[in-house]
């Protein structure tokens, strides 16, 4: 009896092809290694640009904060206790200039004196004395001058309020204050006539070096 051997059929008319070999793992591994070079190049680019804006937001919010810090400081202004002061300053070294002014005086007499007498420790006594009254002067024209620099500052920005500071501090002296009140308003004059061709210090300096501050 012979046997049967079995011989398979393509009813569908198609050839058979014998199965190819299965690549779906080769082309898993390359999306893998796609997939996986893609962030290591978008990775450097995505992290610079966040840099380059959180430094632009910080520059931008600094900015604004100096910005608005400036614009108060030159709305506000100087303070009302400054402002009194620089008043306090005014009067005071005027009364200590004109002391020291007396003081001067009075040693280039005695100087004078000495020296028609011959008397050398007297004239060195009054000369070295001169010499200390004239320093005097100097430093209180130096520390009056530089309250009227302050003054003069904000009376550029706040005319009114400078002017009503000096009008008001002048209407707080009595009769017998005849030194201060010349003082407030020689101030008030220098303040207002400040030249364009020199600066506020150098026009002070030589208006209070000039003489006698009455």
């Amino acid at each position: 009896m012979k046997k049967r051997i079995h011989i398979p059929v393509n009813r569908s008319g198609e050839e058979t092809r014998p199965a190819a070999p299965d690549d779906a793992p080769v082309e898993r591994q390359a999306r893998s290694a796609r997939a996986a070079a893609q962030p290591q190049r978008s990775g450097p680019v995505f992290g610079l640009a966040v840099a380059v804006t959180v430094i632009l937001a910080l520059a931008v919010a600094a900015y604004y904060l100096v910005a608005n810090d400036i614009s108060l400081s030159l709305d506000q202004g100087i303070s009302d206790a400054e402002l009194s002061r620089q008043l306090d300053t005014v009067v005071s070294s005027a009364r200590l200039l004109e002391l020291s002014q007396r003081k001067a005086n009075q040693d280039q007499v005695a100087l004078k004196h000495a020296q028609e007498r011959d008397d050398e420790v007297l004239i060195d006594t009054f000369r070295l004395s001169l010499e200390k009254s004239t320093q005097d002067q100097r430093a209180y024209q130096r520390v009056w001058a530089e309250a009227l620099v302050v003054l003069h500052d904000e009376w550029q920005l706040r005319r009114q309020r400078i002017e009503a500071a000096f009008v008001n501090r002048l209407e707080t002296l009595d009769e017998a204050q005849v030194g201060s009140r010349e003082a407030l308003q020689k101030s008030l004059s220098w303040i207002q006539a400040v030249p364009q061709e020199s600066t506020p210090a150098d026009y002070f300096t030589a208006q209070l070096s000039g003489g006698s501050n009455t």
